[in-house]
């Protein structure tokens, strides 16, 4: 391993310690925030609001060359661009989102009655406007629902208990595409299905009241964190369905949309569900202290715009699959900072054990993908293949030298000083 594949696997260990904080900032302003609690759906709009004004400024003012530059090639790369956006295609980066990734295919020349004409590629007429509209809305709202209950289920259970459920998503997204795409599923997922309900069976098992052996301040699962845990279900089953619908829109909505439609949704929805219905959550942005400034700071700047930018720029360097397959270090990640910022740490070792399970089995399924393998390969043998250049370049060079030397009659010292 290179010095550049050590630097990106620690780059991105970090950026996947940064989406850990994200469950963690967000249950510390709907739940702890002093003197008043925030709406969490105003938390996500303003958050989401701010981060595509931050990215619009630097791309387009901090950074104006190369923004030209891209924009320059809008019409060949299309399908490249933007599709990491948020933890839908992250996460998550994470999200968030990247087996929808599509290529376009190149025009091949061939000879045609004595003549190289370009082939002709295989296009399909444009969608009907309307069709195109309904697409763009229901992924939209898809999406939406996604973001909505993820930050809500952090007003009802611990950030790490959300963490681990978030991480199950690759198998749940495996059952929708054999359910509704008719694709292989690959054959580690039932044993991990099973591992990680055993797993969950655990970390339920660590809150009875044997284990507490009569401590009543520590606590307990609850009716409120059962809530907070479906919540998030239902949010890991809505990212699996915006990846169905960005694999079904393929020849609808290019990646572009698709980014700017998930954006745009995420700030216009919430923000409108607050105002109708909680009017009055806005006043706790008039009483924000420097701790609540900086958990909501933490959402908007360090996860929706450096985390979710960062996790563009290592999937498409690293490739998803070796990506994904540090994704277990999120958890671990929630646990401690809920430790130590909310004062809300991992019970007994149970609970450990049942949160290990999790991590390990979600690890051991990404690494048995045939997509992390070819990741990994890919990877590998794109640094072997510029070392082999490399030396090559090298070989030439040397050739070139002694033939110089023959030609000139001079010894080596002086034809490195003619090059």
């Amino acid at each position: 391993m290179t010095f550049e594949d050590s630097r990106r696997f620690l780059l991105a260990l970090i950026n996947h310690i940064i989406w850990s904080t994200l469950t963690v900032a967000s249950r510390y302003l709907q739940v702890y925030a002093v003197p008043t609690v925030f709406d969490g759906q105003g938390v996500l709009a303003t958050a989401k609001a701010t981060s595509l004004i931050l990215i619009f400024t630097c791309s387009h003012i901090v950074c104006p060359e190369k923004e030209e530059q891209n924009s320059s090639r809008t019409h060949e790369n299309d399908d490249d661009e933007g599709k990491d956006s948020d933890a839908v295609m992250q996460e998550d980066a994470n999200v968030d989102d990247v087996d929808a990734r599509a290529e376009r295919r190149p025009t091949v020349p061939v000879r045609q009655k004595g003549m190289l004409e370009p082939m002709q590629a295989h296009t399909t007429p444009p969608p009907p406007k309307r069709t195109k509209i309904f697409f763009a809305l229901l992924f939209g709202i898809v999406a939406t629902c996604r973001a909505a209950l993820n930050i809500a289920s952090a007003q009802f259970t611990l950030s790490y208990y959300i963490t681990a459920i978030n991480s199950l998503t690759p198998l749940v997204v495996s059952i929708g595409d054999k359910m509704f795409l008719e694709t292989d599923m690959p054959s580690a997922i039932w044993p991990c299905i099973f591992a990680s309900i055993v797993g969950c069976a655990t970390i339920a098992a660590s809150q009875s009241p044997l284990m507490s052996k009569g401590d009543s301040s520590g606590f307990s699962f609850t009716a409120q964190d059962a809530i907070g845990c479906g919540l998030q279900f239902m949010s890991t089953c809505f990212s699996a369905a915006a990846r169905l619908l960005m694999k079904r829109t393929e020849s609808i909505l290019s990646r572009n949309e698709a980014v700017q439609t998930n954006n745009a949704c995420n700030f216009v929805f919430p923000l409108s569900y607050t105002l109708v219905t909680n009017p009055g959550g806005w006043e706790a942005y008039r009483e924000m202290n420097l701790q609540s400034l900086a958990a909501w700071t933490i959402i908007s700047v360090l996860v929706y715009t450096i985390g979710s930018t960062g996790q563009m720029s290592l999937v498409r360097s690293m490739g998803p699959g070796v990506y994904s397959s540090l994704g277990a270090i999120r958890v671990l990640g929630s646990a401690i900072l809920s430790a130590l910022w909310l004062n809300e740490p991992v019970q007994n070792w149970l609970e450990w054990s049942g949160l290990l399970i999790i991590m390990c089995t979600m690890t051991l399924y990404t690494l048995a993908s045939v997509d992390v393998r070819d990741s990994w390969r890919h990877l590998f043998a794109a640094r072997a293949t510029r070392r082999t250049e490399n030396e090559t370049g090298s070989s030439d060079a040397a050739l070139q030298l002694v033939r110089l030397k023959d030609e000139l009659g001079v010894d080596s010292n002086e034809t490195r000083e003619l090059l």
